[in-house]
């Protein structure tokens, strides 16, 4: 639908996006090196603010067939919940069902803008495939919710420990499929994901590689920087994969090179994740490009102990690059570990002050605020902004009839294997 073209981070050259018989191009195709392929959009580019739902992005957005219907991220200056931090310019971006704030994803969180990103993304060719997308919870229900819209065939992989999470506003969906992997984590969602995809007649949704999850993620600070009218200098956010500050920092960067201004400026990021499930934590503290190796035994260990499990993700995308360790070389990033205890007393606090519900992760991102403010990495006249990625869940479940959405099939972890998921999805 827009004249959008797709740069390589290691050569610079850019070209047109193409879909092929295995779905989405997630890598520049002439290069034999990883590294994450960005979006170049036209310099007259623009944020539609007189639009209420989510086209006001549009023009920052990879799309091939128009946006279905959906709500937005809102921004807002958070004033009696910065005073009780000491903080003058504390800025709220909230994705979630918050009609009260303009914000109104009825899955709830900014999964659902990266789901319609990525629905919009795809031709309607790629209809006569299968979407394959692995979660942990969050994504599971916003991609569940975007292709009942889109009437696009999709299997979801997740957890059973975190099936409680996939639910719909549609009482019957017709084109979601869903696995639940018995005893097994998120890795082991992504691990049977990966196994479907090389199944003729199914393809991946691309994770971080895709170029529409993460612009429709970085929508969430361009609505950031139009309603504060400036770069915030300060950005939280709690990380599983990393995705989403990557997404963020991509739409500054954007910003910068359309606006030909606050060029000097990079907005700092402050990353956290739910202790004792703190891969990315630990891989930055050395302040080297490889990850940190752990046990399997001690990564399952870790992530059934953390309160938002969302953020338990043994494969992040860190060493790429374009990844976590660049965006958080370049604007001289922070990490933080918060404890269970830390985020429920930050979730109370919240809560009580802003009056809607926030789940577990975001949780953890404004708890990492208040470990700034102690650690001294922001002043307290700062442009701070706090990415609340999912809230609103209770008053969603009360405005509308929520179905929760059972399974097709259900495969102890132990039987991930390419003939077993093979004739389970043939019958």
């Amino acid at each position: 639908m827009h004249n959008y073209r797709i740069e390589s981070l290691t050569t610079g050259r850019t070209f047109k996006d193409v879909f092929t018989g295995e779905g989405f191009l997630l890598l520049d195709p002439t290069h034999s090196d990883e590294a994450f392929i960005r979006t170049v959009y036209p310099k007259k580019s623009k944020i539609h603010l007189n639009r209420e739902d989510f086209s006001r992005y549009e023009e920052f957005l990879p799309t091939n067939r128009p946006l279905a219907k959906s709500s937005r991220s809102a921004t807002y200056h958070a004033i009696e919940l910065g005073d009780a931090l000491g903080l003058s310019n504390l800025f709220i971006t909230v994705s979630g069902y918050v009609p009260d704030r303009s914000s109104a994803y009825i899955t709830g969180s900014f999964k659902e803008c990266e789901a319609m990103s990525v629905l919009a993304r795809m031709p309607d060719s790629m209809k006569t495939q299968t979407l394959v997308v692995a979660s942990a919870g969050n994504t599971a229900r916003a991609f569940a919710y975007a292709s009942e819209l889109y009437k696009q065939p999709t299997i979801i992989v997740i957890p059973e420990r975190n099936s409680s999470a996939l639910w719909s506003p549609h009482k019957n969906t017709q084109f979601t499929r869903v696995l639940h992997i018995q005893g097994g984590d998120y890795f082991d969602a992504i691990r049977a994901a990966t196994v479907i995809c090389s199944l003729e007649g199914f393809f991946p949704e691309g994770g971080a590689k895709n170029i529409a999850r993460r612009d429709g993620m970085g929508t969430t600070m361009h609505e950031a920087i139009s309603y504060i009218g400036a770069i915030p200098q300060h950005y939280f956010q709690a990380v599983g994969s990393g995705t989403g500050a990557i997404a963020a920092f991509e739409a500054v960067e954007r910003r910068i090179a359309r606006d030909m201004q606050d060029s000097d400026k990079r907005c700092t990021l402050h990353l956290s994740q739910n202790s004792p499930f703190t891969l990315l934590v630990d891989s930055w503290a050395t302040r080297k490009r490889n990850l940190i190796q752990y046990s399997d035994s001690l990564e399952r260990k870790h992530s059934a102990e953390i309160l938002a499990p969302v953020l338990a993700n043994r494969k992040p995308v860190y060493s790429i690059t374009g990844g976590v360790f660049d965006v958080l070389q370049k604007t001289n990033g922070h990490m933080y570990a918060i404890n269970n205890t830390e985020a429920v007393t930050a979730k109370k606090l919240f809560e009580q002050t802003e009056g809607y519900d926030i789940d577990p992760a975001a949780a953890v991102a404004f708890a990492s605020l208040k470990q700034a403010i102690s650690q001294k990495t922001i002043q307290a006249s700062d442009t701070c902004m706090v990415n609340i990625t999912g809230a609103g869940y209770r008053i969603a479940h009360d405005a509308y009839d929520i179905h929760e959405i059972p399974p097709h099939w259900v495969l102890p972890v132990e039987k991930i294997e390419r003939h077993i998921l093979e004739t389970m999805l043939s019958e």
